[in-house]
């Protein structure tokens, strides 16, 4: 199946684009309209970093396995995502400075391994894939004009029973709305996500020329019940 590319310009500097797409929890931010129930492993940022996620397409979930395999600041991660249906598959983020300042993010999604029903039906999986991919690009570029994360992680989308939450934020005025139904976390303010985890103020290291941003960890495992065996 042939590759999908998407583009968006952005006024941020390559550096701090790369810093913060560097940081792959911070990537639920912004493709939790497809990919939800992040749970992630091993070191935070680079080659190695890891996260379980359940990929929600056309009705159906799919849980996958993601890994960075490759990172060179400031211009290109690439990462793994291998699915129980089989499928394997590479992400990779390339970062180039634009003529008069700014960074293109180009994002290509490739298919190392594709399950037969999904080949038989390949230029459906590539237009549904090329708009899922396009709208994460927007919603990247709306978090990194915001400038803060932390102003912007308690609008987080989870699939629920509730209309609104399972909802994806819509891009309004180069801002994201939060869903009715979620109290807003304001800015600086310290505490449990209803359902994604614990968000926590950025460490210094975190903090990049023209965009700061809070790390959002991803969603702890479940605990067992008191008194299970």
């Amino acid at each position: 199946m042939k590759p999908v590319q998407v583009s968006i310009d952005v006024p941020q500097a390559r550096e701090d684009v790369y810093d913060f797409l560097d940081v792959l929890a911070n990537h639920e931010l912004f493709t939790n309209h497809m990919l939800r129930d992040w749970r992630c492993e091993g070191p935070a940022r680079g080659v190695g970093a890891k996260a379980k996620i359940t990929a929600v397409a056309a009705g159906r979930t799919e849980a996958l396995d993601m890994e960075v395999i490759d990172a060179e600041r400031p211009t290109r991660t690439v990462e793994r995502n291998v699915g129980t249906s089989g499928r394997v598959a590479t992400g990779t983020y390339t970062l180039a400075k634009l003529p008069g300042g700014g960074t293109r993010i180009t994002f290509e999604t490739a298919w190392l391994r594709v399950p037969r029903g999904e080949a038989l039906t390949a230029p459906l999986v590539r237009a549904m894939v090329r708009r899922g991919n396009q709208r994460s690009m927007k919603r990247l570029a709306a978090l990194l004009q915001a400038g803060n994360a932390d102003d912007t992680a308690s609008w987080l989308t989870d699939p629920g029973e509730d209309d609104d939450m399972a909802q994806p934020p819509e891009l309004i005025t180069g801002s994201l709305r939060p869903p009715r139904s979620w109290p807003a976390l304001h800015h600086g303010q310290l505490g449990n996500h209803p359902s994604q985890g614990v968000l926590r103020r950025a460490p210094p290291a975190s903090q990049v020329s023209g965009v700061a941003f809070a790390t959002v960890s991803c969603r702890p495992p479940k605990q067992p019940r008191r008194g299970a065996s």
